[in-house]
């Protein structure tokens, strides 16, 4: 309890490692998580995700009858749980299948 209600932080890194530290969180930021092909594969992924959401969202019965089943969702399942269904189901999904459903519903 003493610890916990200590006003200052107990253990901290040296200065010369909080500095590294820093240092490596800049470089990261800036090269590799808002690096601008990383960006726009992250607006890609969002798209497909965002499409597959509503392609569902807009018909639950688009979702596998089995996994409508397990979860006992179906066409009388309130608006909150079929949306929940529809997010499960999709992060469910590996990149692969993702795209490929993307894929067939765009055509």
């Amino acid at each position: 309890d003493d610890i916990r209600a200590h006003p200052d932080p107990i253990i901290a890194f040296s200065d010369e490692i909080a500095e590294a530290h820093l240092a490596l969180k800049r470089f990261l930021m800036e090269h590799l998580y808002r690096h601008p092909e990383v960006v726009v594969m992250q607006q890609q992924a969002a798209e497909v995700v965002d499409t597959l959401f509503h392609h569902f969202a807009s018909d639950i019965l688009r979702v596998p009858e089995a996994f409508r089943d397990r979860r006992g969702v179906n066409t009388d399942t309130g608006e909150y749980e079929q949306m929940r269904l529809v997010a499960d189901y999709i992060s469910g999904m590996t990149d692969r299948f993702a795209m490929s459903r993307f894929e067939q519903i765009q055509s």
